[in-house]
């Protein structure tokens, strides 16, 4: 049975490269530069991306590069195809590579520090996301990647110093307060976490993410009864958060 879905899955895949590629030699027979052709890949890309149809926009982004190795977005958006995809390696190439051709580029200098954050290379993070707020001191979103990345490095006080920057900068940014809960819960401060993100839930009615973190800091205190009404409400909020709150069990 498994050998027939692995087999319909490989049909389906090859299906849809040969769609891809028909659709690229149709740019090719129209007589369109590869500039142009690369820029049809990308919005492609882009819809497909938007639709959750991943796999459809990594093939798509990945033939607007081939055309146009020196395109910073479509190896930008490739990159979080790849991190929606858990597979950070290739995002960090994709990222280091894009880095490269435009390295005054604070959206992907950010995002290759998240990236580092995830792929056991804090230092390399803190130093990118250091280098954006000393050009940019007024951008609250440098200093959140920089607390992100200070937590990475195991340094709860630095990452508390910059969060609170960023929330000082920003007061609406919106994972500010997610991470500034991480922090304070890494320095057993787990009711001034939960302080901060019942603030954050008065506000916003709609934040699954929320409830989950708060699920788990209930756990982590046996406070259970607690915990089950907060991860019941982040399920009605975003039935597909099944997931996230099966690993806060774990």
């Amino acid at each position: 049975m498994n050998k027939r879905l692995n087999s319909i899955k490989a049909l389906k895949f090859l299906i849809l490269v040969f769609l891809v590629s028909f659709l690229a030699v149709s740019l090719i027979s129209c007589g369109k530069s590869k500039e142009q052709q690369a820029k049809e890949f990308f919005n492609l890309g882009i819809t497909y991306y938007k639709q959750n149809k991943t796999p459809e926009a990594v093939i798509s982004f990945k033939n607007a590069i081939q055309l146009n190795p020196e395109f910073v977005e479509a190896r930008y958006q490739l990159a979080l195809c790849y991190k929606s995809q858990a597979k950070f390696q290739g995002a960090q190439n994709e990222l280091e590579t894009a880095f490269k051709l435009s390295p005054k580029n604070t959206t992907v200098k950010l995002e290759l520090a998240s990236v580092y954050q995830i792929t056991n290379n804090a230092d390399k993070a803190i130093k990118l996301a250091k280098e954006v707020t000393e050009t940019k001191p007024l951008y609250a979103e440098g200093y959140l990647v920089l607390a992100e990345s200070y937590l990475a490095n195991k340094n709860p006080d630095k990452a508390l110093e910059n969060i609170n920057v960023a929330l000082k900068l920003k007061p609406e940014l919106k994972k500010a307060p997610i991470v500034k809960a991480s922090i304070l819960l890494s320095q057993n401060k787990p009711n001034e976490a939960i302080q901060v993100l019942k603030k954050v839930s008065e506000s916003e009615t709609k934040n699954a993410d929320v409830h989950i973190q708060m699920g788990q800091i209930y756990s982590k205190l046996k406070k259970y009864d607690k915990a089950e009404k907060e991860f019941k409400t982040a399920l009605a909020m975003e039935p597909d958060s099944i997931s996230e709150i099966g690993r806060a069990h774990v």
